[in-house]
């Protein structure tokens, strides 16, 4: 599946729009393998919005660096595939991280051609944008990779654009057209050592120094005192993040289902993947273990520590999802099942450590969701053997019984393939996460 049902949503709206660089490999942009540049007039943006919007696209965090672009993101329910778009009203080049220069205002609108169902930029302009961006590429960190470490000059991708370009335009000097001056000199002698194999990493930076001071206007100066105060943070969807707990009994598979939906979503949004179990059996976990128990024989110290530091993993949980992120936990101390003696997971303690244990609990910080993982008793028995079978059973029964009860707890299919109940996972969470950003 791809996104050209976004696309087909621009043209019937009649917004004018071009996909204005890395033409060479739009269909991965497409399939959500990497960015789709897009660039839209000032004067329809709030139409392009708006069917983003209703196409059911999530606006994400604008940077303040990041001027003249929005990052939107998409989703396909049949593949589970993200994609990711840069609105452009203006076209930004830099270095790989800092794009702070802008080209000059041109109508790319004139001559764009459609390549996979998509309008982009003719190929006489992207030739001339891709030299631009060769040469503002051509960084000091660039040289000294060059000469130190045998790195070649130009990255991958940049050589399959050239050879891509070469054959869609003449083997001709090149004829600035979007910029002129000192600038449009430099590309002619950058695009002519390229055509002849003479460019060297030393010319073109001394280049690059050059066509930056040509670039140089107040905009770029802004950008670059911001770019030195402002962190490159991954995205974060407008609005808030959430919390989302998966719950289940062990075998279930739930660190499998977060691990995996933490390397999906983290393409491009913030995620952080937290566990709010029992604290894991690290040196210091022992340790602390061993004072407890010596100073507390029957444990009650140790549960009431327990309970401070999964207090304190929820509430940075929280933290950080008000900031943005999208938080995952495995595991989490819901009241829901504390009401069972024993309990599945919470309070444990007895006597007077067990009402200072029961007082902690309740400061827990609740999830913006639950997800429980349903996974029927016997595939539990035959996943996990660690765990007695009674021990499970009586998981099992209370898990089920306080799921019926709650009606905020998102039912998932665990016994499905391990495919399929990844995809059933990432439909949960982006409807959870497209509620928020409204």
């Amino acid at each position: 599946m791809d996104c050209k049902g976004i696309f087909r949503a621009l043209d019937g709206a009649d917004i004018p729009y071009c996909h204005w660089k890395s033409n060479e490999h739009i269909l991965a942009g497409l399939q959500g393998r990497t960015d789709l540049d897009v660039y839209i007039p000032p004067s329809a943006v709030e139409t392009a919005r708006a069917v983003l919007r209703r196409e059911g696209w999530l606006l994400l965090t604008i940077q303040k660096d990041a001027m003249g672009t929005e990052d939107w993101l998409g989703f396909s329910e049949q593949s589970g595939s993200l994609f990711h778009i840069h609105l452009h009203t203006v076209f930004p080049i830099g270095s790989t991280k800092r794009k702070i220069f802008t080209v000059p205002a041109f109508d790319p609108m004139e001559h764009t051609e459609v390549l996979e169902g998509v309008r982009v930029i003719n190929a006489h302009q992207e030739q001339e944008l891709l030299i631009a961006r060769i040469v503002m590429k051509s960084t000091l960190r660039q040289v000294l990779r060059v000469l130190c470490k045998g790195r070649t000059l130009y990255p991958e991708n940049i050589i399959r654009e050239v050879e891509w370009l070469s054959q869609r335009v003449p083997h001709a000097p090149l004829a600035p057209k979007i910029f002129s001056g000192c600038s449009a000199f430099i590309l002619k002698s950058v695009h002519e050592h390229i055509r002849e194999g003479t460019a060297s990493i030393i010319r073109l930076w001394l280049l690059s120094l050059a066509l930056r001071v040509c670039m140089i206007n107040t905009i770029s100066l802004r950008r670059l005192c911001l770019g030195r105060i402002v962190r490159n943070r991954k995205k974060t969807i407008v609005g808030r993040g959430g919390v989302f707990a998966f719950i289940g009994v062990d075998g279930s598979g739930k660190t499998t289902l977060t691990e995996a939906l933490a390397a999906w979503a983290g393409w491009k949004l913030s995620v952080r993947v937290v566990y709010l179990g029992l604290p894991k059996k690290t040196f210091l976990h022992r340790c602390i273990r061993r004072v407890c128990y010596a100073l507390s024989p029957k444990g009650g110290l140790f549960h009431v520590w327990s309970a401070i530091y999964r207090v304190h993993q929820s509430r940075s949980a929280a933290r950080m999802a008000r900031r943005g992120t999208i938080v995952l936990t495995d595991r989490y101390p819901l009241p829901m099942l504390w009401h069972e003696t024993p309990t599945i997971d919470g309070p444990r303690a007895v006597g007077v450590w067990g009402v200072l244990e029961r007082k902690i609990y309740t400061q827990v910080i609740p999830p913006t969701e639950s997800i429980y993982v349903r996974v029927s008793l016997s595939s539990l028995i035959a996943r996990d053997t660690h765990t007695s079978i009674e021990q499970k059973k009586h998981k099992f029964k209370l898990l089920e019984e306080a799921v019926s009860e709650d009606r905020h707890v998102t039912i998932l299919n665990g016994e499905s393939s391990r495919e399929e109940a990844l995809l059933e996972a990432k439909k949960t969470l982006w409807k959870k996460l497209y509620a928020l950003s409204k």
